[in-house]
């Protein structure tokens, strides 16, 4: 069933528990999402993407992280802000489309993720999980500690285990609004938008932030 948002059809969807992550079954009203103020994709833009889409069966091996002095404890890399918001744009200005079941390459071209909202997440915070093509909504919280909604800064999420995660960009100059990414269904895809702040506390949204990224 599709429900409009602001004249725009939108899916609604439902994940169980166990899912890796999507829109949350909610319908969402013009006050969640701004469009007057979306930036819009091309589907010009869509249409190449798709070319360069990676079928999970293909991915195939584990992601070997190499060696580093930026890694982190557990394998991971320290990622700044500013570059897990230019590998966002990447996959924006792409509109890669949304699939629990592909994968597209990061920034460097190096590794694959899965092209749903955590994997998206996971590419923006340069993780490793070799095939998986990143963690979950339900395994973000094991590497992304909860924190205030007013500590939120560039490159921390808003999680919902089980249903959806969106990257946060930056607080709206409209009280209360701020601007978000994320990989949300296969009707709508690659977004960014201005969301109520208030909406995604009501719907059990929890703010996490990365224990890898830094300043800069």
């Amino acid at each position: 069933m599709l429900h409009s948002i602001v004249g725009r059809p939108v899916r609604r969807r439902r994940i169980g528990a166990g899912g890796t992550g999507g829109i949350t079954g909610q319908t969402l009203t013009k006050e969640h999402f701004m469009t007057d103020t979306e930036q819009p994709n091309l589907s010009r833009r869509r249409m190449l993407t798709a070319a360069l889409l990676v079928p999970a069966a293909a991915a195939g091996g584990s992601l070997v992280i190499a060696d580093s002095a930026d890694a982190a404890p557990g394998g991971q890399i320290k990622v700044k802000r500013s570059q897990v918001i230019k590998r966002a744009k990447y996959w924006y200005d792409r509109d890669v489309p949304y699939s629990q079941s592909r994968f597209y390459r990061d920034l460097e071209g190096s590794h694959k993720y899965r092209t749903d909202c955590s994997g998206f997440v996971s590419q923006c915070w340069h993780t490793y999980l070799g095939s998986n093509g990143g963690y979950s909504t339900s395994t973000i919280p094991s590497i992304a500690k909860k924190i205030k909604w007013s500590d939120l800064k560039a490159g921390d999420v808003m999680n919902r285990a089980g249903v959806h995660c969106m990257l946060f960009d930056s607080w709206s100059i409209t009280s209360g609004m701020l601007w978000m990414y994320d990989l949300a269904d296969p009707q709508d895809n690659m977004r960014h938008k201005k969301i109520s702040a208030n909406s995604l506390q009501s719907q059990n949204y929890v703010p996490r932030r990365y224990g890898n990224i830094v300043s800069g």
